[in-house]
């Protein structure tokens, strides 16, 4: 049943509503880019938009599917694997020597 009190899918409007509670989005920060985080729980959310908890959950999942598909049309960003085992090299280092293995 939608926001109208009809039945079938919620509209996009509604879907867009839940997704920005619950993710607590603003607007985006200083680099022009929103992080998100998830401030709410699922019977709050359903309980705010008067629905059921199941149906929250199959809504959210249905917008997230749809940001991975969108996140997968873009090129991922390259890693920098030395940096990463330069780190893990400094750590193993400082436990050893705390340990005092060297």
């Amino acid at each position: 049943m939608d926001i109208s009190g009809n039945p079938g899918a919620l509209d996009d409007e509604f879907k867009t509503t839940l997704f920005i509670t619950a993710y607590g989005i603003t607007s985006s920060n200083f680099e022009g880019r929103q992080y998100y985080n998830a401030p709410w729980m699922t019977p709050q959310l359903a309980k705010q938009f008067k629905l059921e908890p199941s149906q929250v959950q199959e809504l959210l999942s249905k917008c997230h599917q749809r940001l991975l598909v969108n996140r997968n049309r873009r090129g991922r960003p390259a890693t920098d694997d030395k940096v990463l085992v330069s780190w893990n090299a400094l750590m193993l280092i400082t436990i050893w020597l705390k340990l005092g293995a060297i």
